[in-house]
């Protein structure tokens, strides 16, 4: 049923034939297996170069739970015996596999510049911007009746992403698909930390609750700062506070249909810029000539927060760039 099966709204190409075309290569071995795992059957898709472990270099696994009604769902995945992976690193590996199926198959290799842009094109606003990053992550056999559009909630309760599959794939390899509705659009696309225009958001009422809320909560040093963190002209409200360095804490908020959604909490006293390539926040820790630097990324209705680098600094130069974020007390803005 897997191999036969589809992967969440993708229905012109079944699990096999996407494994089949990215992991077939020269020299490989793809192999498929049935087994249990807590109790619950397993069939697993494992490909690794010919007279070589499965934990090797080259090698991938990717494991499916069968559920009830035909369907089921991915409950491991590794890559060089490396299983240390986000559910969304999954799925944008996952999309971009179909993606690669799609483009041989459906427009063809060796299409001319103008065919490959149409039919990507194509692609783009007629399935990856109108599909759940994350319902890749489920499936069901071809003759699954349900609505495929809510695999996830009927696998396991789960809502899906709220994010398309073309944002997932953009955020995981640095907006490769921007070229092809960039020149459909004609424009050059917003350079590298170039805010957009704002949209028309009244957020001194949006978040002024928020706000009273945290100086009533944790007094004068409390601050605050709007920044744009994904291009969509839409300032994410970011609050600073605490009562010392050891529980300071960095809330991060924004506007969706009119209302506030927190997206998530960032612990620590940092400082905060943003991206020399506009994706996203850089949080930075320093002190005593050791410093840690994080990227925060807005992930649909939630932050992602990806370790850039750490180690030691010589003369306290740690980590800034250009593009410093200003925080202001909030007693002086309200």
């Amino acid at each position: 049923m897997v191999q036969t099966g589809y992967l969440g709204e993708f229905e012109d190409a079944t699990v096999k034939d996407i494994l089949d075309m990215n992991f077939g290569l020269s020299g490989y071995s793809l192999d498929w297996i049935s087994t249990d795992l807590n109790g619950e059957k397993v069939i697993g898709f494992c490909c690794h170069l010919e007279g070589e472990s499965l934990d090797s270099e080259g090698s991938t696994e990717i494991l499916f739970q069968v559920c009830p009604n035909h369907t089921f769902k991915i409950v491991g995945y590794a890559v060089g015996g490396n299983e240390d992976f986000e559910l969304t690193e999954i799925a944008a590996d996952l999309n971009t596999y179909y993606m690669n199926w799609y483009v041989k198959n459906k427009i063809g290799q060796d299409a001319e510049e103008d065919e490959i842009m149409a039919g990507m094109q194509d692609l783009i606003h007629n399935q990856l911007d109108k599909i759940s990053g994350s319902a890749v992550l489920y499936g069901a056999s071809k003759d699954y009746s349900g609505d495929r559009k809510n695999l996830s909630i009927d696998i396991d309760g789960t809502e899906p992403l709220n994010m398309s599959v073309t944002e997932l794939i953009n955020l995981y390899s640095d907006n490769m698909l921007d070229i092809y509705t960039a020149r459909e659009n004609d424009v050059d696309g917003i350079e590298a930390n170039e805010q957009p225009a704002y949209q028309d958001i009244d957020y001194d009422t949006v978040y002024g609750d928020i706000l009273l809320d945290v100086i009533a909560s944790y007094g004068e040093y409390s601050q605050c700062a709007l920044y744009d963190m994904d291009g969509d002209g839409i300032l994410e409200l970011i609050t600073s506070f605490g009562e010392s360095d050891a529980d300071w804490v960095n809330d991060f908020y924004t506007v969706e249909n009119g209302a506030v959604t927190m997206l998530g909490e960032y612990s620590g006293a940092v400082s905060l810029y943003g991206a020399d390539d506009g994706k996203g926040i850089v949080a930075v820790y320093g002190h005593m000539g050791y410093q840690i630097v994080e990227r925060i990324t807005k992930l649909g209705s939630s932050i992602l927060v990806d370790e850039m680098m750490q180690g030691e600094v010589e003369n306290d130069e740690y980590y800034s760039n250009e593009y410093p974020i200003s925080l202001m007390y909030i007693h002086e803005v309200l």
